[in-house]
């Protein structure tokens, strides 16, 4: 009898204890997912801010304190944060290491990207944000990292791009600032391009393009159909010309969605925005420059 009454206060006990415990590691969970999420942030961050230091100096720095990295008290006894130059000086490496095991790490990587534009060099800079496939410590080296010689984004062995982190638009080089209106318009035009096929839509969000400066307000928009998307450098200065570029699609050729890029600029010193009503397209040839515009290149 007293065996019996023993046993079911003995199941008592463990019923009442196990939904603490279930409890307990929800949290802890919800703590170490939210830590990660910060610290992913952050390395987001400092990509950016690389970006726009290279723009005022030509070249990356090493010196996170000119990052302005910030993590809270909690990430900073989470996690180290680390900058390594390539020994090119071509790229740079953020990282965000874990002190202990059971914490994913992230890094955040910058390159140079050169293409031209009109038989001129251009340079770009893009960036990728990794996280890695286990939640460990983890470092790569750039003995095992191969850096793209085109614009498509890839982390090291052992890590994987991180969703919402590959910032493909980035700031031109220094340029006078119709120049860098140009060079951007051209560039999401070719990043719409390549987004397309992969996606069957046009892209949407912008967020490594700023969506003003002090000479030009940027804008993107999508048609209501889908079929054509603009990209628009407005003038703020009076003294300076506007810029599109537009892509849309065509008839497919085979399997593949088919394509066609122009690229206008205003005929006036003027902020000028056309309407959609303005712009002739069609799935049989190339958009023609709206009232306004005249073409400057098309691909």
């Amino acid at each position: 009898m007293h065996l019996y009454k023993f046993l079911v206060i003995s199941c008592g006990i463990t019923w009442l204890i196990a939904p603490q415990i279930s409890r307990s590691q929800t949290q802890a969970e919800t703590n170490i997912n939210t830590i990660q999420k910060d610290a992913r942030q952050l390395i987001a961050e400092m990509n950016s801010a690389q970006q726009a230091y290279y723009i005022k100096s030509d070249r990356f720095t090493n010196d996170i304190k000119a990052l302005a990295v910030n993590p809270t008290v909690i990430v900073a006894n989470s996690y180290q944060f680390r900058v390594f130059l390539h020994p090119q000086r071509n790229a740079v490496m953020q990282a965000a290491i874990p002190v202990n095991n059971g914490y994913k790490s992230y890094i955040g990587l910058v390159r140079t990207h050169n293409f031209t534009v009109q038989n001129q060099k251009e340079t770009t800079t893009l960036a990728t944000l990794c996280e890695s496939s286990e939640a460990k410590v983890q470092l790569p080296t750039w003995a095992i990292y191969k850096i793209p010689t085109n614009d498509t984004p890839a982390c090291p062995p052992g890590f994987m791009v991180s969703t919402g982190g590959n910032q493909t638009i980035s700031a031109i080089e220094k340029k006078s600032p119709q120049e860098q209106a140009s060079s951007k318009m051209i560039t999401m035009a070719s990043e719409q391009a390549k987004f397309y096929p992969k996606n069957n839509r046009f892209k949407k969000d912008w967020e490594d393009i700023p969506s003003e400066t002090n000479a030009y307000l940027y804008r993107s928009f999508i048609h209501p159909s889908g079929k054509i998307t603009m990209a628009a450098a407005i003038a703020k200065d009076l003294s300076f010309k506007s810029y599109i570029s537009l892509v849309h699609t065509l008839k497919p050729k085979g399997k593949k969605p088919n394509l066609a890029t122009t690229h206008c600029i205003s005929e006036q010193n003027q902020g000028i925005l056309p309407k959609w009503s303005d712009i002739q397209f069609s799935e049989e040839k190339p958009a023609t420059c709206p009232q306004g515009f005249e073409i400057l290149t098309k691909k």
